[in-house]
């Protein structure tokens, strides 16, 4: 059985890749969590702990580890979650006056509960809706870079697009 979160409460988001070793953590709060659906928001000026590296192929041993302090800063998120799900939908509102900026497709795994809040590996792949409904691919080449160092594979790579039409 599972357990859900109550409407209110604060968890942990964390968004990982155990090949790569990257790893964030941000703090949500719980909107709605349910067999149908979860819905967080990640209010802007809101903390985050992410792998102090940045890059395309594993990190270096020194920085196995390591954390730096972030904060989510230009825009408030609302998240929508589905179970089984291969991406999760933002819409995004900019922290300095609440205007609407975009929907923001994330191509992810499916989410899986965690002890203290939820897990989801990125597919690096992410679609940008904007506010007339025109989209676009974005981090395409970022993708191609990890297929390229064997991170993931070419089958994967067109399983990502495909899920990310599935969601338009």
């Amino acid at each position: 059985m599972a357990m859900y979160h109550e409407p209110g409460e604060l968890v942990v988001l964390r968004n990982y890749h155990p090949d790569l070793g990257t790893e964030r953590g941000s703090v949500a709060r719980v909107v709605e969590d349910s067999s149908e659906r979860t819905v967080l928001y990640i209010a802007a000026g809101s903390g985050y702990k992410q792998v102090i590296w940045t890059g395309n192929a594993p990190p270096e041993a020194s920085q196995v580890g390591k954390f730096r302090d972030g904060v989510w800063s230009r825009y408030s998120v609302l998240r929508i979650m589905y179970p089984g799900v291969p991406y999760s939908i933002w819409k995004m509102w900019r922290a300095d006056d609440g205007s609407f900026v975009r929907w923001y497709v994330n191509l992810e795994s499916p989410f899986e509960r965690a002890q203290y809040g939820f897990d989801v590996i990125d597919y690096e792949l992410d679609i940008v809706v904007n506010p007339d409904w025109t989209g676009e691919w974005k981090d395409e080449d970022a993708l191609a870079r990890l297929v390229e160092v064997g991170v993931f594979n070419r089958d994967q790579s067109t399983d990502f697009k495909q899920y990310g039409l599935g969601a338009l």
